[in-house]
C-alpha cells in the first residue's frame, strides 16, 4: 500500500518535507542567534541584570534589618567598624591625595595615609579622650533601659568641623564607638549659618515653633583643625561665640593627637563589647540600631542649616547600596573628591569601602588640574562624581594622563545627559552608576543599567508595588499636589510628565523609614497624607521628576523655595535674609564723604531666585532688590557704593556656591493681591530682559560686583566669564 502510495504520489512535494525538516535546526538556530543580536543590540542582557542587582540590594537591606529587629536589637555602626576594622587590619583604608602639591588641603596638618588597623586604634584613642574629657560628661542624662524610642533625649553631641582628612575619620568612628552623636558642619558655613548649625538647630521644636527642652540636642564640644579654627576664633572675637562650646583642635602636634594618644592608653580595657558595659553601669541603656547616630546639615527650604537625623541602620544601609550597585571587591580603589561632611562622601564612599575592605582615595577639595593625576598615580579604580565635577572635567583640555586613565565604574548623581558619553570616553569609563538621593528622605532611586544617558533611576512601571515610589502632579503655580475632586487624592503623572517624587513612608521598614529633622515642623512640611489612599503617609522629595515607558527616571527641577548650583542646594530665603541684613554708610557716595554715618541696611526688600545659565547645570543665584533710600535721596542709584561691602559681606555669610551671582537693582518688586512676590516673572526675565533695571554681576576676581554691560553678559554666555 505505501510503496502504491510512493509511486501514485508527489516526490518533489516529499523531497520538499524532508528538505525542511533537515533544515529546523538550521532556522532555530539562526533565530537563537538573531535573538541574542538583538538583545545585545539592545542590551537587554545588562539591562535584566541590573534590575535583579537592584532587587538583591533591596531584599540583603531587608534581611539585614529583619535580622536586626528581631535578635540584635543593640546593633550599631560601632559594631560594624569594629568587626571590619579587625578582619581587614593590615590594608589600606584611606589615602589622602594631594601629598604632592603645596594645595592648602593637603593633609599637611594630619596623616596621610591610614590602615584599619591604624583606624581602629586611633579611634579608640578618640573615644577614650572623649569619655575621660572634662568639658563633657557623656552619660550626665541616662536612658532608661526599657526605652525603645531613639535616643534624642540624651543631649551628648559633639561637632566636627574639619575637612576630608584620616583625622575627620578617626574623629567620627570614636564619637560613634563611645555613643556619642556627631554633627557634621559644613565647612564652608560662616557667619549665622554657622552659629546656627552649632547652637540652634540641633534643638527639637514643638508644633508652635519654640524649643522643646526635654529633646534639646546641644553641641558640648567642636572638633576643629588648624586651618579652621581661625574661623572660630574669629567669631569668639567677635562675641559670637557661646561660652560652654569647648573648641578642641585636631591633629598632629594639636591638644586631640589621636596618634600620639594611641600610644598612651587602650580604649575601655581594650574591648569595643565594653562600651555596653560601661553604660549599663551608668544606668544607660545600651544604643540601638534606631538611635539617631549623626547629625548631617542641608540647607532645606527654611532659610538656615536643618539637621537630619541618621540612624544607624540607615548609615549601614547606604554603605550596602553602593557595595553592592558598583560590585565593590576587595582589590577596589574608589576616588572620593567629594566631602565628608555630606552623606554622599561619608556614608555612600567611605562607609561602602569600610564594609567591603577596600581603600578610599581622598581629595579634600576637588581640582580638575590634579584629577587625572590622583587616580593614575593611586590606580584607583572607581570614581564618586556630582555632575558639575563631571562637566568641569569634560570643559577642560584634554592632557595625555587621560588616555592612561582604565576606571571600572564612576558612581554618583546630577550627570548632565550632554555629556554622559563624552565623559565616559574621554576617561575609559566601564560603567556609568547614576543615583537619586537625599540624606533624609526616602526615595532612593539608582540607574545601574549604563543605558538611558541622564536618567537618575529605574523602577519599571508597574513594579511600584515592589519599591513604593510614585509622580504625581504638581502644580507650580500654588506649590501643592494636584488631587482628584471627588476622591481627595493625589493624581499620577502621566509617562514623560514632571511631576513631584514621593516615597511611602513605613517606620517599621528601614528602606521606607523617614526620621525627619531635628525641627519637627520642618519634618511635617515633608510628609503628605492621603496620597493613593486614604491613611496613607508618603514623604515629599521637593523635586520635580519624570518617568518615560521604560521606567527610566529623569530629574527635572527643583520645588519650592531652594535651587540647586554648583552641586549644593541653595536656600532662597537664607540668601535673602543675608542681603537684607548687609549694612554700611549709606551716607558714603560716590564723593568718599563719611561725615555723616547712617548704618542701615543697604537694601529695603529682596527675593532671591536660580536662573539658568547656558552650558552650565542647575541653576545660578539671582537677586531683585530694592536700595533703601531716605527722604534726601533722589533717584540716582550710582551715587550708592553698596558693591563693595555687599561683596565682602557675603564672604563671611554665606559660601561661594550660595551667593548671588547677578543683582538686579529695581525700584519695586511687583507682587500678587495677596502680597506675594511673583517670583516666577522675575526668573522668566532672568540676566537677559530686565529693561531698563541695572544689572551688577558678582565679579569675585575684582572683589566686587560690577555694572553688567554687553561685554559682561557676552562673556558669561558664551562661557569665556567663570560663574
Amino acid at each position: 500500500m505505501s510503496s502504491m502510495l510512493f509511486e501514485g504520489g508527489d516526490e518533489s512535494a516529499i523531497n520538499t518535507v524532508v528538505g525542511v525538516m533537515m533544515l529546523w535546526p538550521v532556522v532555530v538556530i539562526i533565530l537563537l542567534v538573531a535573538l541574542m543580536l538583538i538583545c545585545w543590540y539592545y542590551r537587554i542582557d545588562t539591562f535584566l541584570l541590573a534590575l535583579v542587582s537592584l532587587l538583591d540590594l533591596l531584599f540583603s537591606v531587608k534581611r539585614r534589618a529583619k535580622f536586626v529587629q528581631t535578635k540584635n536589637l543593640e546593633w550599631t555602626m560601632a559594631d560594624t567598624i569594629e568587626e571590619c576594622c579587625s578582619k581587614y587590619w593590615d590594608r589600606e583604608f584611606v589615602i589622602m591625595a594631594g601629598g604632592y602639591n603645596n594645595n592648602k588641603q593637603s593633609s599637611s596638618w594630619g596623616k596621610s595615609r591610614m590602615t584599619y588597623g591604624e583606624a581602629e586604634m586611633a579611634s579608640s584613642a578618640v573615644a577614650k579622650f572623649i569619655t575621660t574629657s572634662t568639658h563633657m560628661n557623656i552619660h550626665s542624662s541616662p536612658r532608661s533601659a526599657n526605652t525603645n524610642n531613639n535616643n534624642d533625649d540624651d543631649d551628648v553631641v559633639v561637632a566636627i568641623f574639619m575637612p576630608s582628612s584620616c583625622e575627620f575619620v578617626v574623629a567620627l568612628f570614636g564619637l560613634i564607638r563611645c555613643g556619642v552623636r556627631a554633627a557634621l558642619v559644613n565647612t564652608g558655613l560662616r557667619g549665622n549659618s554657622l552659629l546656627h548649625a552649632l547652637t540652634s538647630a540641633l534643638a527639637e521644636e514643638g508644633g508652635d515653633g519654640s524649643s522643646s527642652s526635654d529633646n534639646a540636642a546641644v553641641v558640648r564640644i567642636i572638633l576643629v583643625s588648624p586651618d579652621l579654627k581661625p574661623v572660630l576664633e574669629s567669631m569668639k572675637e567677635a562675641g559670637q561665640w557661646p561660652s560652654n562650646l569647648v573648641i578642641v583642635e585636631c591633629g598632629i602636634g594639636c591638644e586631640l593627637d589621636c596618634w600620639t594618644e594611641t600610644k598612651r592608653f587602650a580604649y575601655l580595657e581594650g574591648d569595643g563589647r565594653s562600651r555596653q558595659k560601661q553604660n549599663n553601669k551608668n544606668n544607660k541603656a545600651p544604643p540601638r540600631w534606631d538611635d539617631t547616630c549623626l547629625y548631617i546639615y542641608t540647607s532645606g527650604t527654611t532659610g538656615l542649616p536643618k539637621a537630619s537625623k541618621m540612624n544607624h541602620m540607615r548609615i549601614w544601609s547606604a554603605g550596602c547600596v553602593t557595595r553592592k550597585v558598583c560590585r565593590l571587591n576587595s582589590s577596589d580603589r574608589l576616588y572620593c573628591p567629594l566631602p565628608l561632611y555630606h552623606s554622599s562622601g561619608l556614608t555612600l564612599g567611605l562607609g561602602a569601602c569600610l564594609q567591603r575592605g577596600c581603600a578610599t582615595v581622598i581629595r579634600p577639595k576637588f581640582s580638575v588640574r590634579y584629577f587625572s593625576r590622583d587616580v593614575i598615580t593611586h590606580r584607583c579604580t572607581g570614581v564618586q562624581y556630582i555632575g558639575e565635577m563631571a562637566r568641569y572635567l569634560v570643559a577642560a583640555p584634554s592632557n595625555t594622563l587621560d588616555s592612561q586613565i582604565r576606571l571600572r565604574f564612576a558612581y554618583g548623581n546630577g550627570m548632565p545627559s550632554e555629556i554622559w558619553k563624552t565623559f565616559k570616553r574621554r576617561y575609559n569609563i566601564g560603567l556609568i552608576n547614576e543615583f537619586y538621593a537625599s540624606t533624609e528622605g526616602n526615595v532612593n532611586i539608582f540607574n545601574n543599567t549604563g543605558m538611558a544617558a541622564g536618567a537618575c533611576g529605574i523602577v519599571p512601571i508597574g513594579c511600584g508595588w515592589i519599591y513604593p515610589i510614585g509622580i504625581f502632579k504638581y502644580d507650580m503655580d500654588t506649590g501643592e499636589l494636584i488631587r482628584n475632586e471627588k476622591t481627595g487624592l493625589c493624581i499620577a503623572a502621566s509617562p514623560n510628565e514632571p511631576g513631584e517624587l514621593l516615597g511611602l513612608i513605613k517606620q517599621n521598614d528601614p528602606s521606607r523609614r523617614f526620621d525627619g529633622y531635628t525641627d519637627s515642623a520642618a519634618t511635617r512640611s515633608k510628609v503628605v497624607d492621603n496620597v493613593c489612599k486614604h491613611g496613607d503617609t508618603y514623604f515629599r522629595s521637593g523635586d520635580l521628576l519624570r518617568q518615560d515607558w521604560f521606567g527610566f527616571l529623569y530629574f527635572c527641577d527643583r520645588v519650592g523655595e531652594t535651587f540647586r548650583w554648583k552641586g549644593e542646594n541653595v536656600s532662597t530665603s537664607e540668601v535673602a535674609r543675608a542681603l537684607l541684613e548687609c549694612v554700611g554708610d549709606n551716607d558714603v557716595k560716590a564723593t568718599g564723604t563719611t561725615n555723616v554715618v547712617d548704618r542701615q541696611a543697604w537694601f529695603s526688600e529682596a527675593v532671591v531666585y536660580g536662573v539658568e545659565v547656558a552650558g552650565h547645570p542647575g541653576r545660578a543665584g539671582m537677586a531683585a532688590a530694592v536700595l533703601r533710600r531716605t527722604d534726601d535721596d533722589d533717584d540716582d542709584d550710582s551715587k550708592f557704593m553698596w558693591q563693595d561691602p555687599l561683596w565682602h559681606s557675603l564672604q563671611f555669610e554665606l559660601p561661594r556656591y550660595a551667593q548671588p551671582l547677578f543683582i538686579r537693582v529695581v525700584k519695586e518688586i511687583e507682587k500678587t493681591e495677596t502680597q506675594k512676590y511673583k517670583k516666577k516673572k522675575l526668573q522668566d526675565e532672568s540676566f537677559l530682559n530686565c529693561g531698563t533695571d541695572d544689572i551688577y554681576f558678582r565679579d569675585d576676581s575684582m572683589k566686587t560686583f560690577v555694572l553688567m554691560n554687553d561685554t559682561i553678559k557676552n562673556e558669561v554666555l558664551v562661557g569665556k566669564r567663570r560663574v
